[in-house]
Order: C-alpha cells, then sequence, then structure tokens
C-alpha cells in the first residue's frame, strides 16, 4: 500500500515537473559497492526553482525499475520544450523489469524534438542497444559539439555465468564498436583463475575503431590464490598468431580480418610491424588513466595472447593423453614470437597522438616509462598528473624534464611515491615545481602512513611562497604526540604556513593512525595487539569502538573553524578556506585483502570532511573504521 500511494505521488510530480526528477539509488548489482558509500534517498528531489538537468534513469531494483520505466512513459507521452529537456542522462542498474524498449523511444525523442543532449553516462551492465547509439548520431547531425557517451563497465568473473551467456554480452556489447558517439571508456577487469582475453581485446578493439574517444580509465587487477595463463597485461600489438601458423585469415577491404582472435598472417605481420595504416591508429586522447597495465611489456602484449586457441591445444592433448603412445609427440605448446626490443608504451606512441594528453594517471611507473613520457615533445599538453608508487628518483627527473610547451602542470597528485624522506628531497621537490611548474593550482603528495614524506612549515612556506597560485594542498604531518595526561595540540606553525597560499580553497591533512604509535610500545607486538582488537572489534563494530582521540567529530570541526578564522584575519585580502579533509591513517587500503593480516590489519583509519556553505554555515561529516583482515 505505501509503494502504490509513493508511486502515484511520483507520478503526479512528474507530471509537474517532469526534469527535476533525479532518482540515486544504490547499484547493488556492483561487485566492488562499499558500504560507507554515499547513498542518495532514491525519492527524487523536487525544488521549487530547479538547476539540474540531469536525470537518472535506475534499474538497481525492480521497485526503482518500474518507477524508471513509468517517468520514461511519461516523457514518451509529454516531452519538455526543448529548452528544458534534460541535458545529461544517467543509465544505472539492470533489473529484469527495465523496458528498453521506452528507454530507446526515449533517446530518439530528442532528435525528433529539436533538445539537445550533452551527455550519456551508461554505468549500467546491460550493453548498449545500437538504436541507442544511432540516436546519438542522429543528435551529432543537429548539434555540436554532438552527444558524449561515458561507457563504464566492470568486468568481473561471474560463476552463475556459463561461457556461452558471456560470449552472448560480448557480442551484444560490440555494437559499440566504431561508434562515433563514444567519448569516454571507463573500464575495470578483474583475473581470477579463469581464461579471459576478450575483455581487454575489446579494450583494444575500441581503441582502434572509435576515432572520436578522447578519455580511457583502463584498470587491470587479480584477485584469489589461482592465477590463469590467459589474463593479459598489454595490448596485442605486435598481433599473436595462432599456433596452427595463420591459415584461414580472411583480407576485407584491403586489411586483415583479425575476428575475436586477432590473429595475423606473417606476410602481414612483416609488411605492417609498427601499424603504419591510418585506420589502425589509436584517437588522440585527451586523458589517459592506467592501472595495472604493463607499459614495458614487449609489443605482443605477452605471452598471455599466445593461449587464444587454448581450448583447441587443450584437446588435443586430452586425445594425446589417450594414445598411451610414446612415439608420439605431444601438441606442441603456443610458442611466442622473438622479442623485437620494442615495448608496449614505444608501440603506443607510435600508433597515438600524445600531444593533446593533458591528464596522465600511471600506477607503479618504471624509470623507462618516465623516461620516454619525459622525453621533449611527447606530452607538450600535460596539465593534470597522478602517479601513484613508484622510485622518488624517477619521479623527481620526470618533472624536470617533462617538456610543457603550454604552462605546465596546474595539477600534481603524487601518492605512495617511495621517496627518501630527507630535507634535500622535499628541497628539490620544491625546486622544481618552481622552475618548472610555477602555474600550479593543485599539490598532492604523500599517503597518510607512517614515516611519511612530512613537510616542515618552513617547507611549505617556501612552497606557497614559490607557487602563488595554490589553490589545494593535501600534504602528510605528523600525528600530535599525547601527553601524559592526556593533553595533546596541533602544530599551528605548520597550518599557518600552509595558509601563507592567499588563493588556498581546499586543504587535506594525512596523518597516521593512531594504533600504528602505540603498535610496538610496553613491549607489545603488533601480532599480539591484532589478536587483542580482532575479537573486540567483531562485538563492537565502528559504532562502539574506541575513537581516534586527536581525529574525530568534534576535533575536525574545530580545527576547520580555527582554520578558517586564522585565514581572515590577516589585513589583505585573501579567499576563505571552503574546505578541510583529513585522512587518518591508510583509508584507500582499507578493503585490501591478503592470505595473511596485514602490517596495518584493523588498525583504526577515518575519513572526515568539512566544507561551508555559501551562507557561511560550517557542516562537516565523515566516519571511522578499521582495516579489513
Amino acid at each position: 500500500m505505501y509503494y502504490s500511494r509513493t508511486l502515484v505521488l511520483l507520478i503526479i510530480l512528474i507530471l509537474l515537473f517532469p526534469l527535476n526528477v533525479i532518482i540515486m539509488a544504490e547499484a547493488s548489482d556492483t561487485a566492488n559497492t562499499k558500504i560507507e558509500d554515499k547513498i542518495e534517498d532514491p525519492q527524487p528531489d523536487m525544488p521549487s526553482n530547479y538547476k539540474s538537468r540531469t536525470l537518472t534513469i535506475d534499474f538497481s531494483t525492480e521497485e526503482l525499475a518500474k518507477v524508471s520505466n513509468d517517468i520514461l512513459q511519461q516523457y514518451s507521452t509529454s516531452f519538455p520544450p526543448p529548452q528544458s529537456a534534460p541535458s545529461s542522462i544517467i543509465i544505472q542498474g539492470s533489473s529484469p523489469s527495465a523496458n528498453l524498449t521506452l528507454l530507446t523511444s526515449f533517446f530518439w525523442t530528442f532528435a525528433f524534438q529539436n533538445a539537445r543532449l550533452d551527455s550519456v553516462h551508461w554505468t549500467s551492465p546491460f550493453p548498449i542497444p545500437p538504436s541507442i547509439l544511432s540516436s546519438l548520431l542522429a543528435q551529432a547531425g543537429i548539434y555540436t559539439p554532438p552527444p558524449r557517451l561515458y561507457y563504464t563497465l566492470d568486468f568481473w568473473p561471474r560463476y552463475d555465468e556459463s561461457e556461452d551467456q558471456r560470449a552472448k554480452l560480448h557480442e551484444q556489447r560490440m555494437s559499440v564498436l566504431a561508434s562515433e558517439a563514444l567519448y569516454a571508456l571507463i573500464v575495470k577487469i578483474t583475473y581470477m583463475d579463469q581464461m579471459n582475453l576478450r575483455d581487454l581485446d575489446f579494450v583494444y578493439k575500441i581503441l582502434r575503431t572509435c576515432r572520436e574517444l578522447g578519455v580511457l580509465e583502463l584498470s587491470l587487477r587479480h584477485v584469489g590464490c589461482v592465477h590463469g595463463w590467459a589474463t593479459p597485461y598489454a595490448f596485442p600489438f605486435r598481433a599473436v598468431p595462432p599456433r596452427a601458423g595463420g591459415d584461414g585469415v580472411e583480407m576485407i577491404d584491403g586489411d586483415v580480418d583479425r575476428g575475436d582472435g586477432d590473429s595475423l598472417t606473417a606476410e602481414w605481420l612483416e609488411r605492417y610491424a609498427v601499424l603504419p595504416n591510418e585506420k589502425w591508429r589509436f584517437p588522440p586522447l585527451r586523458k589517459l588513466e592506467l592501472d595495472g597495465y604493463d607499459l614495458q611489456e614487449n609489443s605482443d602484449g605477452g605471452y598471455g595472447w599466445y593461449w587464444r586457441d587454448y581450448t583447441n591445444y587443450t584437446r588435443e592433448w586430452n586425445e594425446w593423453a589417450l594414445l598411451e603412445d610414446e612415439e608420439t609427440e605431444p601438441p606442441a605448446r603456443p610458442v611466442r614470437m622473438a622479442d623485437d626490443g620494442v615495448t608496449s608504451l614505444e608501440m603506443w606512441m607510435r600508433v597515438m597522438d600524445w600531444s593533446e594528453l593533458g591528464t596522465l594517471e600511471l600506477s607503479y611507473p618504471s624509470k623507462e616509462t618516465l623516461r620516454l613520457l619525459g622525453a621533449n615533445g611527447v606530452l607538450p599538453g600535460l596539465t593534470h598528473l597522478v602517479l601513484r608508487g613508484g622510485q622518488g628518483t624517477n619521479v623527481l627527473g620526470f618533472l624536470r624534464d617533462v617538456a610543457c610547451e603550454r604552462g605546465c602542470l596546474q595539477s600534481l597528485e603524487l601518492r605512495g611515491v617511495d621517496f627518501e624522506r630527507t630535507k634535500e628531497v622535499v628541497r628539490s621537490l620544491i625546486e622544481i615545481l618552481a622552475t618548472r611548474h610555477p602555474e600550479l593550482k593543485r599539490f598532492s603528495v604523500g599517503d597518510g602512513k607512517e614515516n611519511g614524506l612530512y613537510f616542515s612549515s618552513g617547507s611549505l612556506a617556501n612552497l606557497t611562497h614559490v607557487l602563488p597560485r595554490l589553490e589545494s594542498i593535501d600534504v602528510d604531518i605528523p600525528r600530535p604526540e599525547i601527553r601524559d595526561h592526556g593533553d595533546w595540540e596541533w602544530d599551528w606553525t605548520v597550518f599557518d604556513a600552509v595558509l601563507g597560499a592567499k588563493g588556498l580553497k581546499e586543504l587535506t591533512i594525512r596523518v597516521p593512525s593512531p594504533d600504528s604509535i602505540l603498535a610496538g610500545q610496553g613491549g607489545v607486538s603488533f601480532r599480539e595487539m591484532y589478536s587483542q582488537m580482532r575479537p573486540q572489534y567483531l562485538r563492537e563494530g565502528d559504532e562502539f569502538d574506541e575513537r581516534d582521540p586527536v581525529v574525530n567529530r568534534e576535533t575536525v570541526e574545530a580545527l576547520f573553524g580555527e582554520l578558517r578564522k586564522r585565514k581572515r584575519s590577516g589585513k589583505e585580502e585573501v579567499v576563505d578556506l571552503e574546505k578541510l579533509v583529513v585522512y587518518v591513517g591508510d583509508w584507500d587500503g582499507r578493503y585490501e585483502r591478503g592470505l595473511l593480516p596485514s602490517d596495518n590489519a584493523l588498525f583504526r583509519v577515518g575519513l572526515w570532511e568539512c566544507s561551508a556553505r555559501e551562507d557561511g554555515v560550517e557542516t562537516c561529516e565523515g566516519k571511522q573504521t578499521r582495516v579489513v583482515d
């Protein structure tokens, strides 16, 4: 009865304000959804004077899918004026109750009504119907720029799916190949013990065929104890021939039909070894984010690709084993082509123009990777850089060498980089930024762990002096020491130095977990402390857990208020501090699991965020939890 009344109310509100309906809910079918992620109430937000023109169609559950179907039906019968139509559409969830026919009709209505659509964010596991892609292309003939499609895919092995079901889904997803509507591809591939060449090959095909692609975010990782043989971590630029030698490859329009296996003949490889054909080039990306991709792998993409005909090899081997004939040779295992001395990155640099790349994010880049990318003329348009892991000396060399012809970096984030923790390293980093990247607006260095690269008050004062455009600072600071009677105090010289940046709007500080200091004190080892904490935490959970005496809601609220007060107290007119973020411990790694407890298992971690509204009211929210074991 309650649901029926709610549904009637929703439909009435849609009739009155059809554009304000924004249904937000947790995507229950997303494998890596975190329980602490912010989940909006799935009731529509209906302000009297709306600004948002984003419509979210949520198929996450049967109930939400039914409501979304009703919304689509309403739009099909009463479409608003073009100037009031939604400009951005989000599609999420994959309930069987979703009406994709209504959804398709809804997209075509934009072209028929001459209504402009700026972007479509498709996070649903449903493959994108070809008719919807066609509707976006129809818009391209009316408006410039055309609608941009942001496509998010999370490839996670599901044991309740058969191989036939996976193959069918893959075939349906192929409709996006060569689509001029696709602008951004966000893909996360998780390998387990199963063979998986299909998913990375799909990404590779998109890069070769979608000419308007501007953004690629690609994450590759393995979970579990058993590794499958055919789990590649790089593209097969030198296409891998089949074990049989390449028979049966057909020519189509002058090119080789690579099929699902992407196999090429030896003659084709010899003729087009470096892929000079313009048709095979990658589009000039504007943003590239790689995590787990092996840029230093050989240009053939690694040994995993040679198992593309693994099924045939297994069948032949089983047949041979049944013969029980010692004189008969077993079937040949896949043989890898000779190393041509060319890395995956070098091939990538040959087939793509990197000059348009404005944002680059890499995890654990090698010295050779940074050397190649830092060469003169490779990244002239780079403005935003994120490096996770890697050696500090190599990172400093890249920041010094990278050729910036258009103002250099505006945003720098170095997370978990292995710096030598010395004053000289801090001084070198600041000097390089001052001379090579004076336009920097966002500075983020550290990881919030014990023994981080701490910046002294003098170093921070120097940083804000030589980089006058800084608007956001994110650094590690030491944890305040608690005295015998429980008293403690922030190091205000550090904060005063940071506030020297007159344009500072956002400040993020990262302090170690309180448990990292407790471990080892009083002769109690980490293992002993872990054994004591685990049963208590399992009983009490976060709600009744011992709170951090230094960083908690009350102390962070007080810190935010004091920082805003101090920033306004100067004689010169300055920008108000709008946001404060405080990390405790390894917050980002709180879900990393291993076979054995890590060195920070069950350590307390936290995240607190404070902001100031336009009317000056300060609000703070966040939580404390523990690293899972």
